[in-house]
């Protein structure tokens, strides 16, 4: 697995063996990071709503996309 920072995105690549033709297959995540304007008490308070933020994030994206399928 390989890591790379590129213009604020996080990229990883990993590739995965096909064990019945031999050949490898790409996987790649794509990452930004953001930044949400608020700030909590607890690291337990921001690591909770950073979670929920990010699926409610990745569910309107997957929303919005599928609108167009």
């Amino acid at each position: 697995m390989a890591n790379k920072l590129y213009k604020g995105r996080l990229v990883i690549a990993a590739a995965k063996l096909d064990n019945e033709t031999g050949k490898w297959t790409p996987r790649i995540t794509i990452a930004h990071t953001m930044y949400p304007p608020m700030s909590f008490d607890t690291e337990g308070e921001a690591e909770t709503f950073a979670l929920k933020f990010a699926t409610d994030y990745i569910d309107e994206r997957t929303r919005i996309v599928g609108t167009f399928g």
